[in-house]
């Protein structure tokens, strides 16, 4: 089942009711879609469910209306199919906001997301606290402040080095100068 084509949905609830039916604005892959199940689960409190979209298939009963299909077997499989109308899935106007935008975490710290691990090493800039690693300073610069100071951009990153770029870690809780972290001791006695 390609689960990056069509619409998604998201059935949860409790008991025998019906539950509510939310639009699924999140990554399109089996761990993400199976790590929101869980949470939606509530650690067996709440049922869930999540449905695509079946774009040729169509419900005679309700000419015009978008058919879904349960996917079960791991996501792999189509199982209960059904029409749903606009007017049964609730708008979650947090997950809109979030849809397509990158998670600011990850986009400022790097693959993983979240906090920075201890001991990252960025480079703050002293007049306006912007954070960025060594690669991103380099490409910062533009050609004709290149062309200016007479220099490439790893050479004028080595001259503001120090000057307008301070060396910072991150030490768990926030950023603090380079070389100022206090070390854990070693020592046994």
């Amino acid at each position: 089942m390609d689960l990056g084509k069509g619409d998604m949905l998201i059935m949860s609830g409790e008991g025998d009711g019906p539950g509510t039916i939310e639009r699924y604005e999140g990554a399109r892959t089996a761990k993400a879609i199976r790590s929101r199940l869980s949470r939606e689960r509530c650690h067996g409190d709440r049922w869930a469910s999540v449905w695509i979209a079946l774009p040729e298939m169509g419900d005679a009963g309700y000419p015009g209306v978008p058919v879904y299909g349960e996917l079960i077997d791991g996501l792999a499989s189509i199982g209960t199919m059904r029409a749903i109308p606009a007017s049964a899935i609730r708008v979650n106007p947090a997950a809109q906001l979030r849809a397509g935008k990158p998670n600011a975490a990850s986009a400022a710290n790097g693959r993983k997301g979240g906090r920075p691990r201890t001991g990252t090493r960025r480079y703050m800039h002293v007049a306006t606290g912007a954070l960025d690693d060594r690669a991103g300073w380099r490409s910062s610069y533009t050609r004709d402040e290149l062309a200016d100071r007479g220099l490439t951009a790893a050479q004028a990153f080595a001259q503001d080095e120090g000057r307008t770029l301070h060396a910072v870690e991150y030490d768990g809780h926030a950023w603090v100068e380079a070389g100022t972290r206090s070390k854990p001791s070693t020592s046994t006695t």
